[in-house]
């Protein structure tokens, strides 16, 4: 069902063009869906690169989809979301000195390079994650210098 929602949202957005949208937090809350959390005011959506700045939270509570992400703060996808990124230029998700934890689920299709790129910062997968169609690794990490670390308590699958 989750996936059947995801695909509905993708075909959908296809109407807008891609933007980069950064969250600002000015609502004063960790919610995803206050639009006054983001730059411009506009919720992201299926063609959006969202950027999560450094000091910053945000919790996932709800099921959406978006084409990369980028954390630099912390974001947790809630036990009963969805985050969905599809065609992610370069890397799906990217996280750099922040950290991301997987309640819920996390669904990463088609991208260019890698599912998860990880350089300083951490991944907590206590939910699912599910990378598919990567031209080069699921999950890469760079750590020899700066801590990274990974944790994995619920389930992964990386499909190409």
């Amino acid at each position: 069902m989750n996936r059947l929602f995801l695909l509905l949202l993708l075909l959908i957005s296809g109407f807008r063009h891609a933007n980069i949208i950064a969250w600002d937090g000015d609502a004063g809350n960790r919610d995803w869906f206050d639009p006054l959390n983001w730059q411009g005011d506009v919720v992201p959506f299926a063609n959006d690169d969202v950027i999560r700045p450094s000091n910053k939270a945000v919790s996932l509570e709800c099921s959406t989809i978006i084409q990369s992400l980028a954390i630099e703060g912390t974001l947790v996808i809630e036990s009963k979301a969805t985050l969905g990124v599809i065609v992610g230029l370069p890397d799906g998700v990217t996280i750099t000195g922040g950290s991301l934890t997987v309640d819920g689920t996390l669904d990463i299709s088609l991208v260019e390079r890698y599912g998860i790129h990880l350089t300083f910062g951490e991944l907590q997968i206590n939910g699912t994650v599910t990378i598919n169609q990567v031209s080069s690794a699921g999950v890469h990490s760079v750590g020899s210098i700066t801590p990274v670390r990974v944790s994995v308590i619920g389930v992964i699958s990386i499909f190409n």
